[in-house]
């Protein structure tokens, strides 16, 4: 990464932003995720921000300019059941931005933490899915494609180009995202009731099986689901296979 800094620095000037964005998400219960699972979403959502940042901070402390921007989830803030590999690393990207927040506030380097509810984007067919999978994707393409629970991603983009510019530090995008975020903060033990009870009625599993499907895959046993079609509007938009 740091061979890769100096590149982009000897063709490019200095980097004056940078914008850590990188997920992958298994979907189920715990009994159906293994180590391997919580391994690979740390090394692809945590340690896919940290290194490209320890690679451009001497350069940002140096000249005592930039911004850096890490884009988390409602899901590092207000853990969610049946997404606990993705609820850990996203935590820890949470946790990344204040500690770097309060360590480099004296250098000049701003540290944007970004906290997006559910994205509007089609990106189910890019998730795993595990244990009951067909019920699984069910619940998690139509939460990711009703236009009153997801954000919209242009109008998203559009916020984080303003926080940069702005110069802030905290942005929570979508209005079910706030307002969960708000529900935890003045009654961590209630959100956590509604936590269970979220987790009682998603889909249940008896077998012990721990290996995963595609969401493509998945939403290709489905050609005639409305959930599908759903999904299908934002995924070619945004040039996600469908």
């Amino acid at each position: 990464m740091e061979k890769t800094a100096a590149t982009l620095g000897e063709r490019l000037g200095h980097i004056d932003i940078l914008a850590n964005c990188a997920s992958i998400i298994q979907v189920g219960p715990l009994k159906s995720m293994t180590a391997e699972d919580f391994e690979q979403a740390m090394a692809v959502n945590f340690f896919g921000y940290l290194y490209p940042t320890l690679a451009l901070l001497p350069s940002m402390r140096e000249r005592r300019n930039g911004t850096i921007v890490n884009i988390g989830s409602i899901g590092g803030v207000v853990p969610v059941p049946h997404l606990l590999p993705y609820t850990c690393a996203k935590f820890a990207v949470s946790g990344l931005s204040e500690g770097l927040r309060a360590e480099l506030r004296n250098n000049d380097v701003n540290v944007l933490e970004i906290v997006p509810g559910l994205m509007r984007t089609g990106s189910p067919v890019n998730a795993e899915f595990k244990g009951a999978e067909g019920r699984e994707w069910d619940w998690f393409s139509l939460s990711d494609s009703l236009p009153m629970l997801t954000v919209n991603a242009e109008r998203a983009a559009r916020r984080i180009v303003s926080a940069i510019a702005n110069g802030e530090r905290r942005v929570t995008l979508g209005l079910p995202a706030k307002a969960i975020q708000a529900a935890h903060r003045l009654s961590p033990a209630l959100v956590r009731q509604m936590l269970t009870v979220t987790n009682a009625i998603l889909p249940k599993t008896d077998s012990a099986e721990t290996s995963g499907v595609s969401g493509l895959e998945v939403s290709r046993r489905k050609p005639g689901s409305w959930i599908r079609r759903l999904l299908n509007v934002p995924a070619r938009k945004y040039n996600q296979p469908t």
